[in-house]
């Protein structure tokens, strides 16, 4: 009876180391998974974005790890920027860390959920398409 005992506490603890183990899951790709997804660094790097904003802003991202940035009619800005992971962003603006979860990319639109204390509100900018004048697009 106690082979029974020890047979069945290994089976029980069988069972429980693996239902504890994690599968693998895939990546799936899709525009505006992140950085995982080539695609999707293609379509925000080395572009100029303009927020759809009353006072709009822009953002260029470059692949060199630079970021153009700034608002219509004020100072540009040059900034370090890198990707956090596979779905968020990271620059330094005014002395701050700014994150931003990108919430969808594509070849006309970006839109970023940036972190913030206070919530996120999400920021959308449309790709800058010559001739354009800061904030004229569309």
């Amino acid at each position: 009876m106690r082979a029974g005992r020890l047979a069945a506490l290994a089976l029980a603890c069988l069972a429980a180391a693996g239902a504890c183990s994690r599968v693998p899951v895939p990546r799936v790709n899709l525009p505006g998974a992140g950085a995982a997804n080539e695609g999707t660094a293609r379509l925000i790097e080395n572009r100029v974005w303009v927020e759809d904003a009353q006072v709009p802003g822009y953002l260029a991202f470059l692949s060199d790890g630079t970021l153009v940035h700034g608002f219509c009619g004020g100072p540009m800005r040059l900034s370090a920027w890198r990707w956090i992971d596979d779905a968020r962003l990271g620059w330094e603006s005014q002395g701050e860390v700014v994150r931003a979860e990108i919430a969808e990319a594509g070849p006309g639109a970006l839109v970023l959920l940036p972190e913030s204390p206070e919530g996120s509100a999400a920021r959308h900018f449309h790709a800058a398409r010559p001739p354009e004048a800061c904030g004229a697009g569309g």
